[in-house]
């Protein structure tokens, strides 16, 4: 979940770690190519009958799903999403797994805690599945501090498909957004996250903290970490904020660590226009950025320009992380390339964007638009497509999902699609409808309604190929998980 504010926010003490200073600077770069739906035969998708991941708790409002798939084992996946939110910042997570491919699940793994938020979840090679979130204990927050300097990692494992859970190991410190990562080499677990540096004072404002962009390495299956390697963003005034927003983490073939994040401006909350219809702080400017770790997660390298962004974080129906990213870990022509797509909306509307590095991150090239409405312009804006998400399977197919409203033309409702793409994203199929019910206001019948569905949306390739889709909607008139398997031929 992307924090209340940035522009005041961040830890109360700073433990051994490893800092540098300094991401770099953010060069624009253009802007939505039309994509290509001539040249090779595309993938034809076809999407099983949906299945309700969160039907043993019908009453229960979700949202922010993760989902992830076993790295040899096609039938078992691990699913993870946020629930019941309610007042001083409670709210749970829960885990679920499926033994035969996503057919049915298991009972859900609740956390207990006052505070459990921003799930992620991965496989190891021997199986053990790992579910991640923050946690804060609901004590009141020193005067000075923020709540998120309190929260900390929670790591959750089970080695028996979600039969038994281990209790949950107290993890380091961590402010917001994790996401996992684990090297099926050797099992290391990488954790990255948006985490805050202070200074020798007890106060949060501009002049007196920097979030910083930071990577925890396990070598014990989480249950201790060596110090963060750590970046800060620099460029923070006493006007305007400057926030790490994490996004993704994945493992490159040549066992680099790849860390996506989004550096965004924020308005101070008293300049004029700060507040928007979200209650999050104004964002003038965003950037996604690349940093890498070459040495086992004890440094983080500077970091390099993805591509300029306007972002949907001002827009109810469209806030959430800005983008995801994907390596290719097949043996095909493509292994080892990075792919990063993003909800973009320099348009008036808004447009999945796509864009690939061959070269780990250091170039990239000219962003692709996905989506196959990409001609429609409606009078009013939109429509605004949002929360692109991408996945690689085994034959080096990108699939990207995202939350579609072309037929919610006001953004009160939208459908899941995804499209493909056989030759490294220059080319892409026709989308299809992965959900066979939307998400939609007027279908809304119990709790607040999420226009977003929270601040991410699953996908994953399992090991025989098929992709796997993890979306919020409130067919049933509340807001659950649901899932759908998508085949290509």
């Amino acid at each position: 979940m992307i924090p209340a504010s940035k522009v005041l926010l961040t830890p109360l003490a700073v433990v051994a770690l490893v800092v540098q200073l300094g991401d770099v600077a953010v060069p624009p770069s253009p802007r939505g190519h039309l994509t290509s739906r001539t040249g090779p035969q595309p993938p034809r998708p076809t999407v099983s009958p949906n299945i309700h991941v969160s039907a043993a708790r019908p009453s229960s409002p979700f949202n922010e799903v993760v989902i992830a798939a076993h790295p040899t084992d096609p039938r078992r996946l691990l699913a993870c999403a946020m629930l019941e939110p309610g007042p001083n910042r409670s709210v749970k997570s829960a885990g679920w797994i499926s033994a035969d491919g996503g057919r049915t699940w298991s009972a859900p793994l609740v956390t207990t805690a006052h505070w459990a938020n921003d799930p992620t979840c991965a496989w190891d090679a021997q199986g053990t599945a790992y579910f991640l979130h923050k946690v804060n204990d609901g004590r009141p927050t020193p005067t000075g501090t923020v709540n998120s300097d309190f929260d900390y990692l929670g790591i959750e494992r089970s080695a028996d498909d979600g039969r038994t859970w281990r209790p949950m190991v107290r993890g380091p410190q961590v402010n917001d957004r994790p996401f996992v990562a684990i090297d099926a080499a050797d099992g290391a677990l990488y954790v990255a996250y948006n985490g805050h540096l202070h200074g020798e004072q007890q106060q949060h404002d501009n002049a007196s903290f920097r979030n910083t962009v930071a990577l925890l390495r396990s070598h014990d299956g989480g249950h201790t970490f060596d110090p963060p390697a750590q970046r800060a963003l620099m460029d923070q005034t006493p006007t305007a904020g400057s926030n790490a927003g994490m996004d993704a983490v994945v493992v490159v073939p040549d066992r680099s660590v790849a860390v996506l994040y989004t550096h965004m401006t924020l308005a101070a909350p008293t300049a004029a226009g700060a507040a928007t219809p979200t209650g999050k702080p104004t964002v003038v400017r965003s950037t996604l950025m690349l940093a890498r770790s070459t040495d086992g997660g004890r440094t983080l390298e500077p970091a390099t320009a993805v591509a300029e962004v306007s972002s949907g974080y001002n827009l109810p129906h469209a806030r959430g992380i800005t983008g995801t990213m994907a390596v290719d870990a097949s043996t095909g022509p493509f292994r080892g390339r990075l792919y990063v797509t993003w909800a973009d909306f320099a348009t008036g509307r808004g447009h999945i964007l796509f864009t690939h590095s061959d070269d780990a991150g250091q170039t990239w090239s000219d962003p692709r638009i996905v989506n196959d409405d990409a001609t429609t312009r409606l009078p009013t804006g939109g429509p605004d497509h949002s929360m692109a998400t991408v996945a690689v399977n085994r034959e080096g197919v990108v699939g990207v999902l995202w939350y579609d409203r072309r037929d919610f033309p006001a953004g009160d409702g939208y459908l899941t699609r995804f499209a493909a793409s056989a030759d490294g994203g220059h080319t892409w199929g026709a989308s299809v409808a992965v959900s066979s019910a939307p998400n939609s206001q007027a279908g809304h019948r119990s709790g607040d309604y999420l226009a977003n569905g929270g601040d991410t949306a699953g996908l994953t390739a399992a090991a025989d190929g098929r992709f796997h889709a993890l979306w919020i909607d409130n067919r049933t008139g509340v807001q659950q998980v649901w899932t759908a398997a998508i085949s290509l031929r």
